[in-house]
């Protein structure tokens, strides 16, 4: 059972927490790893599915030893990124980008991990016997502090390069972490990273589908066969079969990066290589500022044979309003004519 807790003094022991709100942290945690897992051995060359494959064994054992105090999830740390750089440089290919492994120095590379987790296994014999206080007068923050920067000036460039995808969608999720982290109460002030994800996901995907829906259900009213796919749950190669079935379709999508969501674009890619035609098609998109997944979605459909998107078309601004909803009303009966 959890109880009240100060969470301003820190929590020692995250079974206080209860089952519940462990596993929250524990996705959370997962969330904040699981993507320095997957990146630092693609910018060090590295076997992903190793890497992965030795985060799973390692939170296991960590689980066992701590005794689940501590929903934590193990992955790569980004501290060692400029060690491998000195040792095991990335190699350019063809086109001159380092995206070549250095398979010659990586072994010694990963013995210098290997004996850093020697390290910390001398570390943790001292913090265990002479206790942390002692230990970390040697660790002050005027330590510790260059050495993060450090390390997050390094992580820059791919951080920048992440963000241009969509810089609006990158400021939400950053936006909506530093105002739960400073301002928040109880679960929220430790839950900033899985509420961020979930804030910046519902803003780019949420409004979008339910406009879908919306639509779906206007046309179902108006006695035509009904069939929803989301790009972003199911493989494109079945929505490429299901739009051979039926005669007309609409296509809703968010903005992204000036044009439309990654998903739809490998969609409308598909169904020209298997040379869909003669469809008509009702287009719905959605955006904060410059709205543009509609210009971009239509300008792919004329270059596919017969393909007619028809001339209005619903423009949604983040969330759905009233004119929206009669707007998509309109444009299913526009479908259906």
């Amino acid at each position: 059972m959890s109880q009240n807790i100060d969470y301003s003094k820190g929590i020692y022991d995250a079974r206080q927490l209860g089952a519940g709100r462990m596993l929250i942290l524990g996705v959370q945690h997962m969330f904040a790893m699981f993507g320095a897992t997957v990146l630092v051995p693609l910018l060090t060359g590295l076997s992903v599915s190793t890497t992965l494959l030795c985060a799973g064994l390692g939170t296991l054992l960590f689980h066992f030893i701590t005794k689940g105090k501590v929903p934590a999830f193990l992955g790569s740390s980004f501290a060692y990124l400029g060690g491998f750089s000195i040792v095991a440089p990335m190699l350019a290919d063809a086109d001159g980008n380092l995206t070549i492994a250095n398979t010659q120095m990586l072994p010694y590379a990963c013995a210098g991990v290997a004996f850093s987790g020697l390290v910390y296994l001398a570390v943790s014999l001292l913090i265990s016997t002479f206790g942390i206080r002692r230990i970390m007068r040697f660790f002050p923050p005027v330590v510790t502090g260059p050495i993060i920067i450090a390390i997050g000036l390094i992580l820059a460039p791919s951080a920048i390069s992440n963000c241009q995808a969509n810089w609006l969608l990158a400021f939400v999720a950053l936006g909506t972490v530093i105002v739960c982290n400073i301002w928040g109460k109880g679960m929220v002030k430790i839950l900033p990273i899985l509420i961020g994800v979930l804030v910046a996901y519902a803003g780019f995907h949420g409004h979008t589908a339910e406009a879908a829906k919306l639509l779906a259900e206007k046309l179902h009213a108006l006695g035509e066969t009904v069939e929803v796919i989301d790009l972003n749950r199911v493989h494109k190669s079945y929505a490429v079969a299901s739009a051979f079935k039926f005669d007309r379709m609409a296509l809703c999508a968010a903005t992204y990066d000036g044009a439309y969501a990654p998903a739809m674009e490998a969609f409308l890619s598909a169904l020209k290589l298997k040379g869909l035609q003669g469809r008509t098609v009702a287009l719905v998109e959605n955006g904060t500022w410059a709205p543009m997944a509609a210009k971009q979605m239509r300008a792919a459909l004329e270059t596919m044979k017969n393909m007619q998107a028809l001339d209005q078309q619903v423009t949604i601004r983040s969330a759905m309003n009233a004119k929206n909803r009669e707007e998509i009303e309109e444009l299913a009966k526009k479908l259906v004519m």
